[in-house]
């Protein structure tokens, strides 16, 4: 059974709404964490109005949650007030897979 243009466009257009919101959030987290700290995490995903962030080893993960109330602040002073909190976890940084 195939779904009908009426269904797909809703979809479609979230999606695309979605991905444009990401985009802002990435741009933002550089400049919310400093130049140091966005070189060791990556903006990974937005899901119930929790940022999630990749960051290459423990260490950061520590460091960006002391900071975590200050970065949430910033974020919501360029205009995020959807996002409510903030999700650390060790992940795959670069485009090629790897952590930098």
């Amino acid at each position: 059974m195939t779904e009908s243009l009426k269904e797909i466009l809703p979809k479609i257009f979230k999606d695309l709404e979605k991905k444009e919101v990401l985009k802002k959030i990435e741009g933002s987290w550089r400049s919310a964490v400093g130049g140091k700290a966005s070189k060791h995490s990556k903006v990974a995903g937005f899901k119930n109005g929790a940022l999630i962030v990749n960051v290459d080893n423990s260490m950061w993960i520590y460091e960006l949650t002391l900071k975590k109330e200050k970065v949430l602040e910033r974020l919501r002073g360029d205009g995020l007030k959807e996002i409510k909190d903030i999700r650390f976890r060790i992940g795959e940084l670069g485009e090629d897979g790897k952590r930098d």
